[in-house]
């Protein structure tokens, strides 16, 4: 098997740890593996060898933080009526399985595995191109539309929301490139304006568990739902033609068009030592 094809055939391993796992599930949702949830019209699993999964239009979006630093990811694909959809948030701090270096030997000697990375490692070496690369190789999904959403663009997607009713587990507190901390928002159930639920959505801090911090962002799509209900109003600028799909932030106001749904994909970290 060459390095390539074997490459094609990663996927993100399920699981962050148990404690995840007891978080992982959605209210409007769960956790399934890629191929299984794009054929799951009714939250039912199917085999993954008779699978066919649907020719939907996707998205990967990513949302920076300060500095520019990868903050939250998600695959947004575009339900067939051209409005709604379906979100998939994904950990970035997922590693992935590996490929074998020498996978095509055959001369019996052992195999060596390039080191674990984080998709936000890629993201900072190889920028949207790189990670998008990844993420297609670890989902076997092709995107029509790939983009990186700065603060005010992410502001200027959620708008038409007006503003999120979200329940937190605890404290939100934001670090800045110089160090800075920030407190976002207390524990319990809030309404937020959408500029905060943007930077409740983007805050970093160093050495932030991976499940605290994709337990915030599943509370906060769980209120982007639930305030999305049937669908927000097109405004007039939004592009319903093909052409538009390519682009993340018109992308992302036609899924928030209709009813949408968001899955959580848990994935195992990569070791820090």
């Amino acid at each position: 098997m060459s390095v390539s094809a074997a490459r094609q055939r990663r996927a993100i391993r399920v699981a962050l740890a148990a404690t995840v796992v007891a978080v992982a599930a959605l209210p409007v949702g769960g956790v399934l593996a890629w191929n299984q949830l794009l054929d799951s019209r009714a939250s039912t699993t199917v085999a993954v060898e008779s699978l066919s999964i649907p020719e939907t239009p996707a998205a990967l979006v990513a949302a920076l933080g300060a500095g520019g630093q990868l903050s939250h990811v998600w695959v947004a694909t575009l339900d067939a009526s051209g409005v709604g959809g379906t979100v998939v948030l994904l950990p970035i701090g997922a590693a992935t399985e590996q490929a074998p270096v020498d996978a095509a030997s055959t001369d019996g000697s052992a195999t060596t595995s390039t080191p674990a990375e984080r998709l936000a490692e890629v993201y900072a070496r190889d920028g949207m191109g790189g990670l998008a690369n990844e993420v297609q190789g670890l989902l076997d999904v092709s995107f029509v539309s790939v983009g990186a959403l700065t603060r005010t663009e992410l502001i200027n997607v959620f708008a038409p929301l007006g503003g999120v009713d979200v329940l937190l587990d605890r404290p939100v507190v934001s670090v800045a490139v110089d160090g800075t901390p920030t407190q976002l928002a207390g524990p319990g159930e809030q309404s937020f304006a959408i500029d905060r639920v943007v930077d409740i959505l983007i805050a970093r801090r160093p050495n932030e568990k991976e499940s605290d911090r994709f337990a915030r962002h599943r509370e906060v799509w769980n209120g982007v739902v639930k305030r999305v209900g049937a669908g927000v109003e097109l405004a007039p600028e939004v592009d319903t033609t093909p052409a538009g799909l390519a682009d993340a932030s018109n992308f992302m106001r036609r899924v928030l068009g209709g009813a949408m749904q968001v899955w959580q994909l848990s994935a195992a970290p990569a070791q820090r030592w």
